[in-house]
């Protein structure tokens, strides 16, 4: 498990619900698209994310995640937030300050220590009883970790279902990550990897949103 204080480098893209073939197509073919890399395990993870904001949708707005995901083995909460440009990812991919914990308890004002060392400019301006759960995503994930020398990328599958919690508006869709694994000096292998495969599958639409701002445009908030 990923912990603590990182730089989270990766390239999203989605695909229509109504596209599943075309999901599965690169599902299934990824690995032998990747035969150069050496495959770790397939992994398989369900998970259902609640995504944090206040009434007023200053997270939104400010591009600031503030998540607990729970699964089966336990409970932790992530913060995430936009990078200087000078230290972002290249032609394409989402470079963003990652904090990621274990959990005890989902109250926010249990983990408010935590916001106020790695997100003051919420715990500055709002008190832990002005963000409430505003949005759930429920996630299937498939998993799996390629490496060659001392580069590694992580790519996962999505089956993922956004819910609106404030009126039960959900909306469906797939989508594929490439998540860099190794230093970040490798950013840019990972582009070499992402335009191969833009090249592989042209139906590809790269995504430059957040879950929970996808989740937001999606289903009207």
């Amino acid at each position: 498990m990923k912990k603590g204080k990182n730089i989270e480098v990766e390239k999203k893209y989605v695909i229509d619900a109504q596209d599943s073939l075309l999901f599965h197509k690169v599902r299934t073919e990824f690995s032998d698209f990747m035969k150069n890399f050496k495959a770790g395990d397939i992994k398989v993870k369900d998970s259902a994310d609640d995504y944090f904001d206040t009434d007023s949708g200053d997270l939104y707005r400010q591009n600031i995640i503030l998540r607990i995901r729970k699964d089966k083995k336990r409970n932790r909460i992530t913060i995430k937030k936009d990078i200087p440009d000078e230290t972002g990812g290249s032609a394409g991919q989402l470079a963003r300050f990652e904090y990621e914990k274990e959990i005890d308890s989902e109250k926010i004002e249990d983990n408010w220590e935590l916001l106020i060392i790695y997100c003051t400019e919420l715990t500055e301006r709002f008190q832990p009883k002005d963000f409430h759960t505003v949005i759930r995503v429920e996630k299937k994930r498939e998993k799996i970790l390629f490496s060659q020398d001392e580069f590694s990328v992580e790519a996962a599958f999505d089956s993922v279902t956004y819910v609106n919690l404030k009126n039960n508006v959900s909306k469906k869709e797939y989508q594929i990550e490439l998540e860099l694994k190794s230093d970040y000096a490798h950013r840019d292998r990972l582009k070499t990897v992402t335009d191969e495969m833009e090249k592989r599958y042209e139906f590809l639409k790269p995504n430059y949103e957040s879950k929970y701002k996808r989740a937001v445009n999606l289903t009207c908030i």
